[in-house]
């Protein structure tokens, strides 16, 4: 810690070291002139990177199913606050964890770090690609099937009245099928376990379904009990082990995958392990489902490692801090 405080020093960079009871140990000269200037709440910010709240907002109840919440990246996010005579201004945050003391720094708009984004870039990001997401569904699956619903009932006027009873019941069964569909594809976007029973619950219910829709099998192994988890862990842990899972269908060569949760008092572990064909860590280049994975990752301020080599399958390890993650 004396080496980052020695580095920071009078840089003239707004840069605060707060530790895990979120007490400021250490705040350069310019960011106690930057937080009497801005009405400035340090806790917030740290919220924002822990995966408690979103750019937007300051509370979890308040970014509840905000489009938002999972795009937090690892560069750092944007947020606003209000000058002396009540205007809005863009920042940048970043948050890192050094020796169990977190350090927050603020930049500018202008002076932000490379490959980072306005807040219109997050906000229109998030929205479109969501909403590209919802589109191919909807039309690869479920438009379909209403267009096939739509010639059957075309077709009734020129069949025999002896056989019309028969193709309503029909039709009366695809309907019920296309109705099972939607619910699939509200179930895929938010599982209803994931809000009533927990990340647990979620995971064996995505088990069950991609068993009996791909003939997948996924083995979930769980260590300690789960406690109450904040909604964004919840939501952003249960992604990646959909696209941990994806992964190991789609590239591993096998028809299994290994799931193994791990909950403690201060951090949740995830193992995503299969046996399949493996690669070379080194050479192989993040694909954008680990990309992502990664980046929600690190928006939790977690880490993750992956294990591979080739004919010996993979192992993917992602720790996330998390208070109450076991009770």
């Amino acid at each position: 810690m004396k080496n980052v405080t020695a580095t920071c020093g009078e840089s003239g960079q707004h840069i605060w070291i707060i530790d895990q009871q979120q007490r400021v140990v250490f705040e350069t000269t310019s960011a106690k002139i930057f937080q009497r200037r801005y009405q400035l709440s340090l806790s917030k910010l740290l919220a924002i990177a822990l995966g408690d709240g979103c750019i937007l907002h300051a509370t979890k109840s308040a970014c509840c199913n905000c489009p938002v919440e999972e795009c937090v990246d690892p560069n750092g996010f944007p947020f606003i606050l209000l000058t002396e005579d009540g205007k809005e201004k863009e920042f940048w945050g970043q948050v890192h964890l050094e020796q169990q003391h977190y350090m927050i720094q603020v930049h500018t708009k202008d002076h932000k770090p490379k490959n980072s984004h306005s807040m219109l870039d997050y906000l229109t990001n998030a929205r479109e690609n969501e909403r590209k997401k919802i589109a191919q569904e909807l039309h690869d699956g479920i438009a379909q099937s209403v267009y096939s619903l739509m010639l059957e009932a075309r077709m009734i006027k020129w069949l025999p009245k002896d056989e019309v009873p028969l193709r309503l019941a029909a039709i009366d069964g695809h309907f019920a099928e296309v109705l099972q569909e939607i619910k699939t594809l509200a179930s895929d976007m938010r599982p209803p376990a994931l809000d009533q029973f927990g990340i647990v619950s979620a995971v064996k219910q995505l088990s069950t379904r991609m068993q009996e829709m791909t003939g997948f099998d996924v083995h979930l192994q769980v260590i300690g009990k789960e406690g109450v988890l904040p909604e964004t862990i919840r939501i952003g842990l249960f992604r990646i082990i959909q696209e941990g899972i994806n992964n190991a269908m789609k590239y591993s060569g096998e028809n299994e995958v290994t799931i193994q949760l791990d909950f403690s008092p201060a951090y949740i572990q995830c193992l995503i392990m299969d046996r399949g064909v493996g690669f070379l860590t080194d050479q192989e280049k993040d694909g954008f489902g680990l990309l992502h994975m990664k980046e929600r990752v690190l928006g939790f301020s977690g880490t993750l490692t992956i294990r591979s080599q080739p004919n010996k399958g993979t192992q993917i390890r992602i720790v996330i801090p998390c208070k109450e993650a076991s009770r």
